[in-house]
């Protein structure tokens, strides 16, 4: 088992660090061995949970569950302000409501920014190792098929489409396809980027007048109607 797929062990420390001197000053009114002992307390749990709750933030952006971004915001910042209290009503910690608010107002902001962060890495990861050079095809009378290769082109259109011979198969240049097909072709290298399809897809043409252009593409909607 590899602790790093569990732990963020840089920002456990830097988080450490942090709450720990705050708890020491919201405390630092008392005996300062009771200071000293609720920010120690502070600094070993949130090195310790900390690490833990911002490994299952990125673990929950970089998964398949539903509403993610919500769930990576909402768990991590539940379990850290929760367990933070049970930590300080202890015996030790002179003011366990006060030593647990800046990880109450903390986390949740963290832990947003955290999530942001690893999704934009993800997008960018996809669009890195996922988008592959689209290679188009004219199917005869059946329209325009864009794939990774001409084979895999080949064998989904006689799926698709029957008993189609390679040489009813004509490769294209993306400049050379018909312009009612534009948005059509956006769409598709947006969901490649997006939501790692691969395989071939039918080009449609005027994507851009129906009903699921709009509601699956709202951001290129948008674009189009700013151009007309």
């Amino acid at each position: 088992m590899n602790i790093k797929n569990y732990f963020d062990m840089k920002n456990a420390a830097i988080g450490a660090g942090i709450m720990g001197g705050i708890v020491y000053l919201v405390n630092s009114s008392h005996e300062t061995s009771e200071a000293i002992t609720a920010g120690a307390k502070q600094t070993v749990y949130t090195f310790l949970v900390g690490g833990a709750m911002m490994k299952l933030c990125e673990n929950i952006v970089n998964s398949n569950a539903s509403q993610k971004v919500i769930k990576s915001i909402v768990y991590p910042t539940l379990a850290t302000v929760g367990l933070t209290y049970g930590l300080h009503s202890l015996k030790g910690t002179p003011e366990p409501e006060l030593s647990t608010l800046p990880t109450a107002i903390i986390a949740p902001i963290g832990f947003s920014i955290w999530q942001k962060m690893k999704k934009r890495k993800l997008e960018d990861n996809l669009g890195k190792d996922k988008m592959t050079d689209l290679i188009y095809a004219e199917i005869g009378k059946h329209g325009i098929m864009a794939g990774e290769s001409l084979e895999k082109i080949l064998i989904d259109t006689q799926k698709v489409f029957g008993n189609v011979s390679r040489e009813e198969i004509k490769t294209i240049d993306e400049k050379n396809i018909p312009h009612n097909y534009y948005w059509s072709i956006r769409a598709l290298k947006e969901s490649q980027t997006a939501l790692n399809l691969t395989g071939t897809h039918l080009l449609i043409r005027n994507y851009e007048r129906t009903d699921g252009f709009r509601e699956l593409f709202p951001e290129l909607s948008r674009e189009l109607v700013g151009m007309n």
